[in-house]
């Protein structure tokens, strides 16, 4: 797990310290012509024409980390999602403190089958799950964002 973003904070320093070395801004790098052609190899494969959540065919591309951005290995951590789903990731992260990477896992490892043929994500449970696990060990905002605490968190979950 060492030089993965572990907080939400986190998240969005790799990314700019990538963008950075790249001398380009996010919202330039989205409209860059290696973007556009990341997203046509994507359309060519089966796994990112669907949701990998609902199955909708409506799809956004999604960095579950910005380590590889610019990279041969960018496909890697990217995922299609829905557009309600992609959001819900993010609101996660954020709401929780935990990174882009860490909610993305979370959601993807816990998500109940028959929920999403529904179009439901089981949004709820994780955050029961991850209120539980706080509360079990009385852990502050910054313990939440704490490595041991995500490291336990992950367990539970693989």
């Amino acid at each position: 797990m060492k030089n993965l973003e572990m907080t939400y904070n986190e998240t969005w320093v790799v990314r700019d310290n990538k963008l950075k070395e790249l001398n380009i801004s996010y919202e330039n790098f989205l409209k860059s012509p290696y973007w556009s052609r990341l997203r046509l190899m994507t359309r060519s494969k089966e796994n990112y024409s669907k949701c990998e959540l609902c199955n909708s065919d409506k799809v956004e591309l999604h960095h579950s980390t910005y380590k590889w951005i610019g990279t041969s290995r960018e496909l890697s951590p990217i995922k299609a999602l829905c557009h309600h789903h992609h959001n819900m990731i993010h609101e996660f992260a954020k709401e929780t403190g935990i990174s882009i990477r860490i909610s993305t896992n979370l959601f993807t490892a816990y998500s109940d089958k028959e929920a999403i043929k529904q179009g439901k994500l089981v949004y709820k449970e994780i955050h029961k799950v991850y209120n539980e696990y706080c509360k079990k060990y009385n852990c502050s905002l910054e313990q939440r964002r704490s490595y041991k605490l995500v490291v336990g968190l992950q367990q539970r979950f693989y």
